[in-house]
């Protein structure tokens, strides 16, 4: 689900300002660049909460 994407990220961008370890940073790009493939629609910009299953979306689209 993208809000559990949303919320890891969070918290690695939170441990990358409390100590500065670039890993979290580096993580938390990876998991941002996963998320975009799994739930933004690259043709009209919006995002879904679940990805793709079954040839069926299981959510509406987020209004942006």
């Amino acid at each position: 689900f993208a809000d559990d994407y949303a919320c890891l990220i969070q918290g690695l961008l939170d441990l990358y300002e409390a100590g500065g370890h670039t890993k979290w940073l580096q993580w938390a790009m990876e998991l941002q660049q996963r998320m975009d493939e799994l739930f933004l629609d690259p043709a009209g910009g919006k995002g879904a909460w679940n990805a793709e299953g079954n040839g069926e979306w299981v959510l509406t689209m987020i209004v942006s």
